[in-house]
């Protein structure tokens, strides 16, 4: 067994048995190239000798890692050749990126499972991972909340309650760290925020604040001119296709109170729903607020449930003695 780094003459090797491994098909085809080249990730490859009596080796499994800005390590895209699996490859490969991780003195690596991936969720339990929480991904059609034409949510008194989104100015960043460090406020799935599939943990440093604010990517919620919730936002533009509208990921949000998720979700679909630039909203939510409570079925275009799972990461080694070729 060898791991090493992938190369572009092995894209379409890997590529061979990355087809089909959800009912939908697979991403690594679209992330490979942007994968080899960023340059905060790794993209290994593990391959091993066919025959002890042939010198040629065959690809088996793949995996990338990104070494986040938090400093993290976020696993992702672990792949094994379907006749190779169950004989420690994906185990090896794992065991690489934690040791890149500790090498590299990273507080932790996360890596999201879905739900119904038992494999996956044994093999990072018994590396030491542990499951952060549970949450739900949903994929919202915009143009079919109002289908029916019916109200958006039978929640008839949400619109009575004196609550706005606004978008903040940097005269605003002052209160809304403060709001941030209130010890009371209710945070959600561990204080994190996605982007593309990955967490992160949600950072309130002053610049950064200064940053979301200076590229629309920050909401308030007030109630009064009190802050009640902070929402961050992202707007994701498809490179599949020229007339495709963007994509709303409610990427992170917290309220000072539990109740009040649901109420700012709902003037969150609402706001959105009434804009035409945008075809879809993407959020990761707790299981405690489940969207079919009150959202058709039509308008639910895919829903899925996952696991972030995390590893500490300690100042001495796994053990692991695999060859590695950087």
């Amino acid at each position: 067994m060898n791991i090493r780094r992938a190369r572009s003459s092995d894209k379409n090797k890997v590529l061979n048995f990355c087809m089909n491994t959800f009912e939908w098909g697979d991403y690594i085809d679209r992330a490979w190239d942007n994968w080899i080249s960023e340059p905060s990730s790794l993209l290994f490859v593990c391959e091993t000798q066919l025959s002890s009596f042939i010198s040629k080796s065959d690809l088996v499994g793949v995996i990338h890692i990104l070494h986040c800005s938090n400093n993290s390590l976020w696993i992702e895209g672990l792949r094994i050749n379907k006749p190779y699996r169950n004989n420690g490859f994906a185990t090896a490969l794992l065991n690489r990126s934690i040791d890149y991780g500790i090498k590299n003195n990273l507080n932790e690596c996360c890596a999201l499972v879905s739900q119904g991936n038992f494999a996956s969720q044994k093999m990072l339990e018994k590396l030491g991972f542990l499951k952060l929480f549970t949450c739900t991904y949903y994929n919202i059609r915009l143009e079919k909340l109002g289908l029916t034409g019916k109200k958006l949510s039978p929640f008839a008194n949400m619109r009575a309650i004196k609550l706005v989104i606004k978008t903040p100015q940097l005269a605003d960043v002052a209160k809304i760290r403060r709001y941030l460090s209130d010890l009371n406020i209710i945070k959600i799935m561990d204080d994190r925020y996605f982007d593309s599939w990955r967490f992160y943990k949600f950072n309130m440093d002053y610049s950064n604040l200064v940053l979301l604010i200076k590229s629309n990517e920050l909401l308030i919620v007030l109630n009064e001119d009190r802050i009640v919730g902070v929402v961050m936002i992202k707007t994701i533009v498809s490179q599949d296709s020229f007339d495709k509208k963007p994509t709303i990921q409610i990427s992170y949000f917290n309220c000072i109170k539990r109740s009040l998720y649901l109420k700012v979700l709902y003037l969150l679909l609402e706001k959105y729903h009434n804009d035409d630039r945008f075809d879809n909203i993407q959020v990761f939510l707790p299981t405690f607020l489940g969207l079919r409570k009150f959202l058709s079925f039509k308008s639910i275009d895919y829903s899925d449930r996952f696991y972030l799972y995390a590893k500490k990461l300690k100042i001495f080694g796994t053990g692991c003695n695999i060859p590695v070729n950087d």
